[in-house]
Parts: structure tokens; C-alpha cells; sequence
């Protein structure tokens, strides 16, 4: 139990497997407060918002932010947060790593005192920067990592799934590639909330499925009209934590290339494919094999078991605090980072917001806003109806 910090959780999606860390984390302290602080936002306003955290440092004696953080959550300013770094701790737990840490994280992660990610990549980087990072390995829909009795094969009833969001670039394609054939499949798309699943469904579909397919590209067609403004911005192919997902699960993985998969797995563990026609012609193949399918989903299954060490997230958090209690916060090397990328931002996805509030007839949200969004220089809002217009276009028309 963490005696010192009464946390104020900061959320930013309500969805299953979000509320369950929570849960996790609240138990942690013998008292905390949490705020899904974007829904706030867009129903209250900047200014609102920044009154409701305060009203809880000042009434409920909240010591610490524990800030959970995506790659489109910038309701929260960084100068905002630094104006209450004497009054509080900040924690933030970033979530998908890899592809959110040169878009996002890597900003809000100067103004921390401790910083948890899933990420290899980002927990180097966020070292290599003399941050205070802890590196979470545990996958992002799975708090338990129960070993399932190997389902036979007359009972898995899909060809192929693939349960995640759909605008990563080049996914849609080639699902829409993959429905024209005559394949019993289950795809689902994340990016629309309506379309959430609970943890277990999602695990069923896996144990149902006979070939599993990964993605492993992290360029998000949603974000290329950043790319003049920041050209850190990645658009390369990195590892997923569904593999383990899967593999944990006793499934069959069929994966899109990435050099890093081909680092931490085998040719007899993980199958590997380089475009649309490489990715049929092997999922014909192991549909009809069924015996090698099986050998491969074994040797998965046991190298998750061997190899995958759990860093369990209340482990982490603990010793995320702890770290906090026992030495100052270092010194950041936050010349490395261009907060004028950062402002290119803000400012855009604060337009974004704004239009969702009128979208909601919001009013009062969007008068309480203006003040934070007319606070940037002229160049700053010349650049965000461009970068809307550009966010429209790629979000709504291409895709």
C-alpha cells in the first residue's frame, strides 16, 4: 500500500480493459479520486477542467496525478502542468509506446517525475533523455495470463481474424484484400467505439480462429498532415503485444514483417509476410496444413511461457513511487525536444476539440476553451485550420 500519495487517475477512455487498471491502481492507495478527463473536457471546457483538478488538490489534499495518455490527448497543456508541479507528483502511464513517443509522449514526459510505458523503444529513448522511466511489458488487453487447455481444431470456426483499429496505414486495404476471398473470418474495428469488445470475447476469438493475423506498421494515416511540421513522426513497422496475446492463447500467428519481430522471434514460432500476395498464399497454405499450424502455435505457446517475463502494473506503479520518494527528479535534456512541434499540435487537436463540442452543442465548453486556444502565437493558428482541413481529408474522406 502507497501511504504517502492520495492520486487523482486521470482517464481518457472508459472502455473494459482501461477501467480494469484502473481498479489495479486505486487499490495501490489507501484513498484516490479519478476523472475521465476527456469526456470532462469536451462537456466542461478547458478552464473547467483545470478548476475540477485543482478543486482536488486544494480539497481533497491530491498529492499526485496518475495520468493515463494516448497520442490524440492533449486536453491536458504542458504549461498547464508544469504551473502545479510544486503542488503535485506526475506519473503517466503511455500507452502503444512505440508508436505514440515521438508523436506525443515524449513532450508530456519532460514535465514527469515517473513515466511507465509499454515500450522498449520509448523506455530507451525516455532513458537516453535522463527520464524517469519504467518499462511495462504486460500486454494491453490481458491482466491474467491463464494458460488455456489447446483447443481442437473442429471447433475453431474462422479462417483468419484480426480484432484492432483499422486506420493503421495499409490495414483496411488489406483486409478488404482478404474479405474478397471465400474465407470464414471475423474482423473488427477498434477505432469505432461502438465496436469495443470485452477481454474475453476478445480471447475467444482468438482460440476460434485458426489464423491469427498481425500488423506490425505504426504509421497512422491520421497523423501525415503532421509530417512537414515533425519529421520524427514514425511511420516504420515495429512489434505488437498481440503475439504474445495470441500466443499465450495457443494461437497461430501469421504477421506482417518487422525487423524487431524477426529479432525476438523464429521462423518456427511466428509466420512472417511481405505484402498482399505473400500474406494469401500463406494463408492457404496453413489452412490446408493443419499439423504444422499446430507445431508453430506450440512453439509459440512455449516461448511465451519461457521467455515473456510479466511486469505486472501495480509492481510497476510501486516501484514508480518509490523511485519518486527516493531521489530528486533529474535533470531533463529537454533541448533535445522542439516544443514548437509541440505547439503545431495542441493547437490543432485543440481545434479538433472545439469542433466536437459544437458538434455536441457545447457551448459554455467551447467559450471555456477559446481563452486556451487564442493564447497561441499567430503562426501557431495561421497553421490549424491547414492541419484541420489536412485531419478531414485523411481521417474522413481517405479512409
Amino acid at each position: 500500500m502507497i501511504k504517502k500519495y492520495i492520486p487523482l487517475i486521470l482517464n481518457h477512455t472508459d472502455i473494459s480493459f482501461f477501467k480494469k487498471k484502473i481498479s489495479v491502481i486505486e487499490k495501490l492507495f489507501t484513498k484516490s479520486y479519478h476523472l475521465n478527463y476527456q469526456d470532462f473536457f469536451i462537456n466542461n471546457g478547458d478552464l473547467s477542467l483545470k478548476k475540477k483538478i485543482l478543486h482536488h488538490i486544494y480539497y481533497n489534499n491530491v498529492n499526485c496525478l496518475f495520468i493515463f495518455s494516448h497520442n490524440d490527448n492533449f486536453q491536458l497543456s504542458i504549461n498547464f502542468l508544469k504551473k502545479i508541479k510544486k503542488k503535485v507528483k506526475i506519473v503517466f502511464l503511455f500507452m502503444d509506446g512505440f508508436t505514440n513517443t515521438l508523436i506525443h509522449s515524449r513532450y508530456y514526459a519532460i514535465i514527469s517525475d515517473a513515466t511507465i510505458t509499454d515500450s522498449e523503444f520509448a523506455h530507451n529513448y525516455f532513458k537516453s533523455m535522463n527520464i524517469n522511466s519504467f518499462f511495462l511489458k504486460e500486454t494491453l488487453s490481458s491482466m491474467d495470463f491463464s494458460y488455456d487447455k489447446k483447443l481442437s481444431n473442429k471447433n475453431k470456426i474462422y479462417d483468419i481474424s484480426f480484432i484492432g483499429s483499422f486506420l493503421k496505414e495499409g490495414r483496411k486495404e488489406l483486409i478488404d484484400f482478404i474479405k474478397k476471398k471465400k474465407l470464414s473470418y471475423y474482423f473488427l474495428d477498434t477505432s469505432k467505439d461502438q465496436n469495443k469488445i470485452s477481454i474475453k470475447k476478445y480471447q475467444e476469438i482468438i482460440r476460434k480462429t485458426k489464423i491469427n493475423l498481425n500488423f506490425s506498421a505504426c504509421g497512422n494515416s491520421k497523423y501525415n498532415f503532421f509530417k512537414n511540421f515533425d519529421p520524427f513522426i514514425n511511420h516504420g513497422y515495429h512489434q505488437k503485444h498481440r503475439i504474445i496475446e495470441v500466443g499465450f492463447k495457443r494461437g497461430f500467428v501469421l504477421s506482417e514483417y518487422a525487423f524487431e519481430l524477426e529479432k525476438n522471434w523464429k521462423k518456427d514460432e511466428v509466420i512472417f509476410f511481405y505484402n498482399n500476395q505473400d500474406m494469401l498464399k500463406k494463408i492457404f497454405y496453413f489452412l490446408k496444413n493443419q499439423k504444422k499450424r499446430d507445431l508453430i502455435s506450440n512453439n509459440l505457446f512455449k516461448k511465451c511461457k519461457k521467455k515473456i517475463k510479466i511486469n505486472i502494473l501495480n509492481v510497476l506503479v510501486k516501484d514508480a513511487f518509490k523511485s519518486i520518494d527516493r531521489k530528486p527528479r533529474p535533470v531533463i535534456f529537454s533541448q533535445k525536444i522542439n516544443l514548437s512541434n509541440y505547439r503545431n499540435l495542441e493547437v490543432t487537436f485543440l481545434l479538433i476539440y472545439l469542433f466536437k463540442m459544437l458538434k455536441k452543442w457545447k457551448f459554455k465548453s467551447i467559450i471555456f476553451t477559446l481563452n486556451r486556444f487564442l493564447s497561441f502565437n499567430l503562426f501557431h493558428l495561421f497553421w490549424a485550420p491547414i492541419n484541420l482541413i489536412r485531419y478531414i481529408y485523411y481521417f474522413y474522406i481517405k479512409n
